[in-house]
């Protein structure tokens, strides 16, 4: 049996961002602006984001509730599935 180690997700995770994930200048800008406003880093990580998004398209989710916007990083990957965003802090 094999071990997973903390060293080895990482690897898999950075791997997968690399591949997966492009660099999107309104994400970026909404990651700034929260810390511009003081707002804790503790945002999902793009490949989470798009994990959300995808998950989103396969239900066809038309409407999805967000409860703890925080800075709305994660309400913009929701959004670029089709759904509308209801957010509640």
């Amino acid at each position: 049996m094999s071990t997973v180690t903390p060293s080895l997700l990482s690897l898999v995770e950075n791997t997968a961002e690399t591949r997966l994930v492009s660099d999107d200048a309104q994400l970026a800008a909404t990651l700034a602006n929260s810390a511009r406003h003081g707002l804790p880093p503790i945002s999902i990580t793009p490949l989470h984001g798009q994990h959300l998004s995808l998950l989103a398209q396969l239900v066809s989710a038309r409407a999805v509730l967000e409860v703890g916007t925080l800075g709305g990083y994660s309400a913009q990957w929701f959004a670029r599935a089709g759904a509308r965003v209801t957010s509640i802090e």
